[in-house]
């Protein structure tokens, strides 16, 4: 456990890094914190990947070029049909999965020459 002035941090299990907010210390291993992006397929195109503007597709994510390994995708409420990754290469895991009270619906996977890419 690490802890520092109102923050207890039992567990890391998928993080590069920890912020605590509400303490005095941050503490990372790779210098950068994993970014948190959200998809949804009612959005409007044009979104930048934040929950209030989430990408609209899995193709919008990749080609907006922030994407790197150890970022998680978070996916909202919704009919994505099949979710296609094609290369799709990441050096860390990219983790896609249903966003926290989401319940997303799938008809199939399809991974194509892709790398570190986990549902």
């Amino acid at each position: 456990m690490i802890s520092g002035k109102g923050c207890k941090v039992h567990s890391a299990v998928y993080a590069r890094g920890l912020v605590c907010l509400a303490g005095a210390f941050v503490i990372t291993a790779s210098g950068a914190i994993a970014g948190t992006y959200y998809l949804s397929p009612n959005a409007a195109p044009g979104g930048n990947g934040s929950k209030a503007a989430p990408w609209d597709s899995p193709a919008q994510a990749i080609q907006s070029g922030v994407l790197t390994g150890g970022d998680r995708i978070l996916l909202l409420d919704g009919e994505y049909g099949i979710f296609q990754t094609r290369k799709w290469q990441f050096d860390k895991p990219v983790e896609i999965t249903a966003a926290p009270g989401s319940t997303p619906h799938l008809s199939g996977i399809q991974v194509a020459e892709s790398r570190n890419v986990v549902f």
